[in-house]
């Protein structure tokens, strides 16, 4: 989407229409995840939502690969996806025990007060 050494810009998201935004929190909490500030759209989000809205054809298996390589390089990078690779390694009895693990609490939920605000 850009390359390695251009300056990339962030959009905030907060003038957004509900549709939008909801499109916005979508694209950076399910399908291109990160830790935190989910307020705050980089360029590929603002590429992905432009996709997603206008029906351009974009390869998500890539996208989502990629995403999961920059998971595994960078070590302070949460690895996403968790409910779908639980389901993996469930479905395939792979042995975790030892593994360390990580639980989810009320900060990873968008709630419907949340949605009553907008």
């Amino acid at each position: 989407m850009c390359n390695q050494g251009e300056q990339t810009r962030n959009f905030h998201v907060g003038r957004l229409h509900v549709e939008e935004w909801l499109l916005a929190m979508v694209v950076t909490k399910i399908i291109i995840p990160r830790g935190s500030n989910h307020s705050t759209l980089n360029e590929g989000d603002l590429v992905g939502i432009y996709c997603i809205q206008n029906g351009v054809v974009v390869d998500w298996t890539y996208t989502i690969c990629d995403h999961m390589l920059k998971a595994w390089r960078l070590t302070d990078f949460k690895l996403p996806y968790v409910v779908l690779i639980s389901k993996f390694i469930v479905h395939f009895g792979v042995v975790v025990e030892g593994e360390l693990e990580e639980s989810t609490g009320l900060l990873n939920h968008v709630s419907t007060l949340n949605m009553h605000k907008m």
